[in-house]
């Protein structure tokens, strides 16, 4: 589910980070990546980091829908509760936005969403955020 939505005049969609974005908007990317989302990226090789991402390390951009221009991103870690391999626990980190929308309500929305997913998509019986870096 990619959630499309208006804020500020801006039709935005949160939505995970794809080869692509690697490819043709390398730069824009990461800019809005965190330093551990960087150094993960060019850590390990493209078949390791696509099973990597999809499993545990979950990335979003933030796109300006019209304009295709990233304007945030954060990350979603997702790991077994050390206590019960049962229970999942998503940690939700480095949320960044775009000068131009720092202090502002999105990343409130942005935040939400990350829960939300973290709770619907991945079951996830804990979820723990980790400082606010809009």
């Amino acid at each position: 589910m990619t959630p499309v939505f208006i804020f500020h005049k801006h039709m935005l969609c949160i939505r995970r980070l794809k080869e692509v974005d690697l490819q043709y908007s390398y730069y824009a990317i990461m800019d809005k990546l965190s330093k551990e989302d960087i150094r993960l990226i060019h850590s390990l090789p493209s078949e390791e980091l696509r099973s990597y991402l999809d499993n545990i390390h979950k990335i979003f951009v933030l796109e300006d829908v019209n304009s295709n221009q990233i304007l945030g991103a954060g990350t979603i870690v997702i790991q077994n509760d050390l206590g019960s391999k049962l229970c999942k626990m998503g940690n939700i980190r480095h949320i960044t936005l775009d000068l131009s929308f720092q202090n502002t309500e999105l990343y409130s929305i942005v935040l939400n969403h990350f829960t939300t997913y973290c709770r619907i998509q991945e079951k996830c019986a804990k979820i723990c955020v980790h400082g606010k870096n809009s």
